[in-house]
């Protein structure tokens, strides 16, 4: 899949995952579940689809990690809201 045409909705969990599993740690649907306010059901069909894409390895009860290609894409995410947070932060003097 073309990293531009990935949706938000992928972009906030693969986000999430990478925050909370970046030490190769699964994430569970359910700290997932949470943080994202997403019912645990439908947390769990968008892991079945973030691993179809290649983006995750998903194992039931267990909870997913990312694969390379999902690190990529997380990491360019986070930098990307990591600048616009500065930029809001240190020129606009926004808080």
């Amino acid at each position: 899949m073309d990293e531009a045409k990935i949706s938000e909705n992928i972009e906030e969990y693969l986000e999430v995952l990478y925050r909370n599993g970046s030490n190769g740690e699964q994430v569970s649907t359910t700290q997932l579940s949470k943080e994202l306010g997403i019912a645990p059901g439908s947390v769990t069909q968008m892991l079945k689809k973030l691993e179809d894409l290649g983006y995750i390895t998903y194992t039931p009860y267990k909870g997913a990690t990312l694969t390379d290609e999902g690190m990529k894409i997380a990491q360019k995410i986070t930098r990307k809201h990591r600048i616009l947070e500065k930029f809001l932060l240190d020129i606009l003097k926004v808080k």
